[in-house]
């Protein structure tokens, strides 16, 4: 094989969607890793678990811990330690739920609102001038991401699993 072909498959092989993918894995990780870091975390003092936490209390209010957990994408446990913080700082309240005294409902509070706002306030332009023309792509990335994660990840929800999920990510037998 000459050097020509070498260089041409190694090309291929570098240009591969496994290894392409990798790349993205690792951006991301350091993106998350550097974006908490900014200015304007701090000076809201929350980290990126917290608020995701307050981005899906805002859009979902009433959350049990479990549904809480599930749209973060992480355990019960870790679910509980993000609402525990978040209510400390009184950015969230955590009231026992009205249909079922087992269960607690998170909403956020007036505090956490203002938080977030201003929060999303300082990042919006950061993320706009970043991404430039391309922010209106963050919506087909979303669903390719989504769609990726279905299919490496299948669930009890998945297709034909005869589950479905409302707007809250409770279960709910489809309807046969």
């Amino acid at each position: 094989m000459s050097n020509a072909e070498d260089v041409s498959t190694n090309n291929i092989q570098s240009d591969s969607g496994i290894e392409i993918f990798a790349d993205i894995v690792t951006s991301m990780s350091r993106f998350l890793t550097r974006f908490t870091s900014i200015e304007p975390f701090k000076e809201a003092q929350l980290g990126l678990a917290e608020w995701l936490g307050l981005m899906v209390l805002t859009s979902r209010p009433g959350l049990s811990n479990k549904q809480f957990a599930k749209l973060l994408g992480t355990t019960v446990q870790r679910a509980a330690q993000i609402s525990d913080a978040l209510k400390r700082a009184n950015l969230i309240s955590v009231d026992q739920a009205e249909n079922d005294a087992r269960t607690y409902s998170m909403k956020v509070t007036a505090s956490g609102a203002q938080r977030l706002s201003e929060l999303n306030g300082k990042l919006t332009p950061l993320i706009t001038s970043g991404l430039g023309s391309r922010v209106t792509s963050l919506p087909a990335t979303r669903r390719n991401l989504t769609r990726l994660l279905r299919v490496v990840t299948p669930t009890k929800n998945s297709p034909g699993s005869g589950k479905a999920e409302d707007a809250k990510g409770t279960r709910k037998k489809a309807a046969s």
